[in-house]
């Protein structure tokens, strides 16, 4: 979890994918990102407690939502 923390604080982008997060301490990584001057990206349905702070939030169905992505690359 240590190496988990080290990433994302020194992460540009930070993607959740699937995750309400709400179940910490995983749910803190976002807040890390943010305090490095990164930016979060959101793939998951529901809201979650980054959804105004992220750069891009999709609140479809996880699947399909990456597929589009994909196909747009």
């Amino acid at each position: 979890i240590e190496r988990a923390f080290d990433l994302a604080a020194g992460a540009d982008l930070l993607i959740c994918i699937g995750t309400s997060l709400e179940v910490f301490p995983v749910a803190s990584l976002p807040a890390e990102t943010f305090g490095a001057g990164g930016r979060v990206a959101l793939v998951t349905q529901g809201p979650t407690p980054f959804d105004d702070r992220a750069v891009v939030k999709l609140d479809g169905d996880v699947e399909a939502e990456l597929t589009a992505v994909l196909g747009a690359l």
